[in-house]
């Protein structure tokens, strides 16, 4: 963590991943490999859980951008089928009521900085 102060060990920075893709702190303290008691004192350190909060900020924004980039390509091909003539016949029926429903919704989110906080309407 060059710029930051002290760095992590190589335990620390695996017990940050582990953090991250483990449901719990005793999981997580686990697959790092070191105890529960040590990771909740590495917690409790401020470069550990800047260091810590940094990575998490970091997935959930990519997570945020893929999920908004997928459901608006998963919009648009319900939407498709929706209309589609040829595509089974349940399809149409159980979709038409809601697809302009969806693509105003969509194009407002694509349009609209507020279009995000209109969505549940």
């Amino acid at each position: 963590m060059t710029g930051h102060g002290e760095k992590l060990s190589r335990k620390q920075e695996a017990a940050i991943g582990a953090l991250l893709i483990c449901s719990s702190l005793p999981e997580a303290a686990s697959a790092a490999g070191v105890s529960q008691s040590s990771l909740r004192r590495w917690l409790k350190n401020e470069t550990f859980a800047r260091r810590y909060r940094e990575e998490r900020l970091r997935m959930l924004e990519g997570t945020i951008n893929l999920l908004r980039q997928k459901s608006l390509a998963a919009v648009e091909t319900l939407a498709g089928v929706a209309d589609d003539k040829e595509s089974p016949a349940g399809a149409p029926c159980r979709l038409r009521g809601h697809s302009s429903s969806w693509r105003s919704r969509v194009a407002n989110c694509k349009t609209s900085p507020k279009g995000l906080r209109n969505w549940r309407k």
